[in-house]
Formats: structure tokens, C-alpha cells, sequence
């Protein structure tokens, strides 16, 4: 028997009845499998995760953190029955959700929200919008600065800016909407007043660059609406300036016959846009909302995060691979180091979601070549020596001394013989010496310039759910009472309740005309 196979018990829950069960997580013939036996419906067994090396690499990364100081919620039926949040979540929110309409102009197959379906339109007022504003940032002392407007279609409200306005009022910095395009599409005067209200990201819907794609996803050939809406903030004065602001961000859900062979295009079509496009977020399709399977189907539908990894490497020649990917819990030994250097403890909220929720890989744009970041430069070698260093500075040592070992090490993490044609080792140490000893961004700004993320997420559905996964979820909604609910538990478990307690009685001046053509 391999000791280092891996093999563990979780909770989880039965996809019928949603009965707590105990889950069997376990490694056989290479892959990571899930089983779980529910004394009614029966037997579950779903594939967890493809590739046995990098889940247990990704597992290098976990992280414990205190959780919530303040949680909503005691701890009842155990989780993720009890989320609002409960005492026993193990993580703060990173980003915060808000859905400020649960109207559509589409009705497309693979929507988790089932939008204008629950019979209650769920529009909190903006009374409310600011209790949930103001409320989340007091649930935890670290500051949320980041928040995102989802939906539904957010731009479906009039009073959008006045929203986008509100929030940076309140206090968020980064300001994001979830979006199909489609209004973005229609003005430049229209981005241009979102921007002006403090929009600094738009995460925009985006399934293939081929209008077949489409055809599938949302019923109709959506393309030339979302290239409109791209040029049009382009237009507008939406350039990326620094890593997290005034960008793009493709969020692509990923089905097996749909589009499963456009990640290596999508990935493309990100670098050659990167002066607006910084981050292609790849999310495999759960089984959730409208996407509803047959049980037999299962293992045979279920695209994995490794999947993922692997259908980049072959659509990209090798060019990125899942060598090349890090969990967003890699973060976490920088943000330790950046929080002791400024010695503000909570200055920084830790990324320390599960190992296995997401993935990222920064990648170098070099005259059209993609190169990632791990080919040129030793990044565990560098987060490692971070962590150290802010050990140090915990104890005691001297900011003098601290930025001394950065600049007489920082050469032996880089590779030079893949650098890009364009950067050299001072690259890197003007980078340690901005960041570390005067604050500036000029060396980090050039990189951006140059710099795309390949991100992979995958959601949870009540097929693999895993109750320690949602235990240390980062990404919260944030509802009318106040309570804040992770992803995945939102969107499989409360959606329908929460729209139904908050939400009145849908009529039909309410739904919007659905969008079935270019604009």
C-alpha cells in the first residue's frame, strides 16, 4: 500500500435530499475520487480531481487563519447549514459579492443564478445596498476593500452609478461589476459614467472567440457584442494602469463539447488585448441551476481543475502547463511579509481560501510568446524567503537589514537563461528595491504592462461538495440582514430562499426584453 496516496474522509452532502454525509476522498488509477453513500438515494461517486501530483503540490499551500471575529451565525446544523457566516469558517472575506438584481436580458443554459425563474424579483434598495456595504466592512477588523456587483445583469438597473458611486463613498477602493456586455456595448458615454463612479474592474462574460460558442451558451451569437463592449471602455479610457485596476477580466465557464477546445484561443485573444484584458479566469461548469445532469453522466461530464490544466498545456504547445499554475493560498507568505513590512497586521486580508478552490499563473506576454512567471523566476523559492524574512521583521530585525538580504539574494531566484527578451535580473532588483524601500511602482507598472493571469477556478457543486473547502471560502455574499454566505453555499443552498425573504413577487413589466442579436 502507498502511505502517500491520497486518502481522507470530509463532509459533504447528498445532491437529492442534501442530507449531510460523510465523503470519501480517495486516489485510484491516478485520479482523485469522491464517494459518498446516502441511505435513501444511494451511492454518489464523482471525480474529484484528475492529476494525484499537483493536488497533493497544491496541498503545500494550505492555510488556517482565525476566521471572523464577529461571525453572524452559531454554529447549529454544521456546514455549510449554518452560513451567515458561523463561528466555525476559517477565513475572512477577500472579496465581498453583492447581487443588486436578479433581472436578466438573457436566459442562457448555463446560468447557476436561474435568473427570472424563482417567481420573486430580488432588487434590495439602495437603503439596503448601503446596511450591506457599511455592515461588511465591521465584520472583520482586517479592511474589505473590494466588492463586487453581480447579479442577474447589474447594468440592468438604472441607478447602476449612483451604486458604483455609493461604494467608494463607503469606502471600496476596488469596485467591480459582473456583466454580459451588453450595455457596455451600446455607449461610450455610458462606460465612461461607470468609470467615472469608481469602476475599476469589469468581469466580463466570455465563452470562445467563435460565434458557434455562443450558439451554445447563451442562444444566440453574443460575440460582436462583447468585442463592442470591450472597445468601448477601451474607448472610454478603461487601460490598465496597476495589476488589479481598470481592466477586463474574462470569466469563461468551461463545458466538455462546448468550448473546452477555446482556452489556448481565449488565452490569445487575453495577451493580444492586454492593454485593457489583465486576467482570463477559466471556471469548469458545476452542475447547479439550469445545468442539470443525469447521475450516469457524471464522471463522464465533470471537466476538473487538473482537466483544465491539461487542455491549456496542449492548446498552448506546452507554453503554459500545470507546473506552471500556483493556488491563490500561495499568496498568503507575501501578503505576511507586505503586512509586517508596513507593521499593520491586518493591513491586508490573507488569501487562505483552500488550496484546491483556485489557481493562478502569471504569464509574460514577450513579442506574442507566453511565457509564465515560474519559468523565469523561482517563485516558491521567493514566497519561501519572503515568509522568512517576515519572521524576522516580526521579531524585531531592522528594515535596513531586511531590505540588505533582498537585494544580495534576490539573484539566485532568477533564471536567466529563460528571461524574456526585455527584462534582465536588475529588473527584479529595482522591483525589490521599489517596493521594499521607497514604495514606488515604477518597475512593478512596466511588468504590468506585459503581464496577463491565466486563473483556473472551479465552483462547488452539491456533487463534490466538500464542507472543508466551504469552511475556508474567501468569496461572500452579502444579503439584506446582514449575513455574508460563501460562493458555493450561496449558489447551491440560499439563492432561492434569500430572493424569496427579500425579494416581491415577479411581474412580467419586470423581466427585461431578452437580447437575441448583436447591437
Amino acid at each position: 500500500m502507498d502511505n502517500n496516496k491520497v486518502d481522507f474522509k470530509t463532509g459533504s452532502m447528498c445532491p437529492t435530499c442534501r442530507k449531510m454525509l460523510e465523503a470519501h476522498v480517495y486516489e485510484e488509477n491516478d485520479k482523485i475520487w469522491m464517494k459518498k453513500h446516502c441511505p435513501e438515494h444511494g451511492e454518489t461517486l464523482d471525480i474529484y480531481w484528475s492529476d494525484p501530483k499537483s493536488f497533493k503540490r497544491f496541498n503545500y499551500y494550505s492555510v488556517t487563519d482565525k476566521g471572523f471575529e464577529t461571525p453572524h451565525n452559531d454554529k447549529i446544523k454544521g456546514c455549510p447549514l449554518d452560513c451567515g457566516i458561523c463561528k466555525e469558517h476559517h477565513s475572512g472575506t477577500y472579496m465581498l459579492i453583492m447581487d443588486i438584481t436578479n433581472r436578466c436580458n438573457l436566459r442562457c443554459p448555463v446560468c447557476f443564478a436561474k435568473v427570472n425563474e424563482g417567481g420573486h424579483v430580488f432588487e434590495p434598495t439602495m437603503e439596503e445596498i448601503r446596511f450591506m456595504l457599511e455592515n461588511a466592512k465591521k465584520v472583520n477588523p482586517a479592511p474589505l476593500t473590494t466588492i463586487q456587483f453581480s447579479g442577474g445583469e447589474p447594468t440592468v438597473r438604472e441607478d447602476l452609478p449612483e451604486i458604483l458611486a455609493l461604494a467608494k463613498e463607503v469606502g471600496y477602493t476596488a469596485i467591480y461589476i459582473n456583466t454580459n456586455g451588453i450595455k457596455l456595448a451600446k455607449s461610450v458615454d455610458y462606460c465612461k459614467k461607470l468609470i467615472d463612479s469608481g469602476l475599476t474592474k469589469v468581469y466580463l462574460q466570455f465563452d470562445g472567440t467563435t460565434p458557434d460558442v455562443y450558439l451554445k451558451t447563451r442562444g444566440f451569437d453574443i460575440l460582436p457584442i462583447k468585442m463592442k463592449a470591450i472597445e468601448n471602455m477601451r474607448q472610454a479610457g478603461f487601460k490598465s494602469k496597476e495589476i488589479a485596476d481598470n481592466c477586463f477580466f474574462l470569466v469563461v465557464t468551461v463545458a466538455k463539447g462546448v468550448n473546452d477546445h477555446q482556452l489556448g484561443d481565449i488565452v490569445r485573444f487575453c495577451a493580444d488585448n492586454k492593454d485593457v484584458i489583465k486576467t482570463v479566469n477559466f471556471q469548469q461548469v458545476s452542475f447547479m441551476g439550469r445545468m442539470d445532469l443525469e447521475f450516469k453522466d457524471l464522471v463522464e461530464q465533470r471537466i476538473t481543475t487538473s482537466d483544465g490544466f491539461r487542455l491549456l498545456e496542449e492548446q498552448t504547445d506546452g507554453a503554459i502547463t500545470g507546473d506552471d499554475f500556483l493556488p491563490y493560498a500561495f499568496t498568503s507568505k507575501f501578503l505576511h511579509f507586505y503586512n509586517s513590512w508596513k507593521m499593520q497586521m491586518k493591513r491586508f486580508k490573507n488569501v487562505s481560501c483552500h488550496p484546491h478552490c483556485g489557481s493562478h499563473c502569471l504569464t509574460y506576454v514577450d513579442n506574442g510568446k507566453l511565457i509564465p512567471y515560474n519559468r523565469f523566476l523561482d517563485l516558491a523559492g521567493i514566497v519561501d524567503f519572503l515568509d522568512q524574512q517576515a519572521t524576522l521583521l516580526d521579531k524585531g530585525t531592522s528594515k535596513l537589514k531586511i531590505s540588505y538580504n533582498f537585494v544580495t539574494n534576490i539573484a539566485k531566484f532568477v533564471k536567466t537563461k529563460n528571461l524574456p527578451s526585455d527584462l534582465n535580473v536588475n529588473t527584479f532588483v529595482n522591483l525589490i528595491k521599489d517596493i521594499v524601500t521607497t514604495g514606488e511602482r515604477k518597475t512593478v507598472d512596466k511588468l504590468n504592462q506585459n503581464t496577463i493571469t491565466v486563473s483556473n477556478m472551479h465552483f462547488m457543486d452539491l456533487y463534490n461538495m466538500d464542507v472543508e473547502r466551504t469552511s475556508r471560502c474567501i468569496i461572500h455574499y452579502t444579503v439584506p440582514d446582514g449575513r455574508l454566505i460563501p460562493f458555493c453555499t450561496y449558489n447551491n443552498l440560499y439563492r432561492q430562499d434569500v430572493e424569496k425573504q427579500f425579494g416581491r413577487p415577479v411581474k412580467a413589466s419586470d423581466i427585461p426584453e431578452k437580447i437575441e442579436s448583436p447591437v
